[in-house]
């Protein structure tokens, strides 16, 4: 690993072969979550895949129907802290997907057969009296209308240049995807 050391980091094989891995503390005695992520390609070894939008130790981690990886949750600032934001790894860069309803560290994940990830438990507050959670949340695709930032964030893969999921891809002259009354359809 590039990074000095990643304990309770996550990992996900991806389609190429390669396997990402992300966040991690960098020593359990301080519980500073790492914002980084490396790929390690088998014959090569390890490369940046980019900065995290947020630090975070032990988050869940799952893959979206289209291969998108989901990052949700984790720790940080010695562990009094969960993370309460998701963040997806599209076209070797990672993207804030959004709020979680609870903050979390220490979820699991389960990748459901409709390809949406379901994030579950974990815990918050205080590393040495963490309250731990009964709650749920599941993450998918965005829908054609949403707010994007990258195509792998849409069910479509398409985000247009303004920033919306497109139904096609709409990078022509005079093409727009957020038109009042046609929201999504380019």
């Amino acid at each position: 690993m590039r990074a000095p050391g990643r304990l309770l980091a996550t990992s996900y094989p991806l389609a190429d072969g390669g396997v990402l891995v992300a966040s991690g503390y960098l020593d359990l005695a301080n519980l500073v979550g790492y914002a980084s992520s490396e790929v390690y390609t088998f014959g090569v070894g390890f490369s940046d895949a980019g900065a995290l939008p947020f630090q975070a130790g032990a988050p869940a981690f799952g893959l979206l129907s289209n291969g998108t990886p989901l990052l949700a949750g984790g720790g940080t600032d010695g562990g009094t802290r969960a993370e309460g934001r998701s963040a997806l790894w599209s076209n070797s860069a990672w993207a804030l997907d959004g709020p979680l309803n609870d903050a979390r560290r220490g979820a699991s994940s389960t990748v459901l057969p409709s390809g949406r990830v379901m994030v579950s438990g974990g815990a918050f507050g205080p590393a040495a009296s963490p309250t731990e959670l009964a709650t749920t949340e599941v993450f998918g695709l965005l829908d054609a209308g949403a707010s994007c930032v990258g195509d792998g964030l849409c069910a479509s893969q398409h985000c247009s240049p303004q920033g919306v999921c497109c139904d096609t891809a709409c990078t022509g002259a005079c093409e727009s995807c957020n038109q009042t009354g046609s929201l999504g359809v380019c």
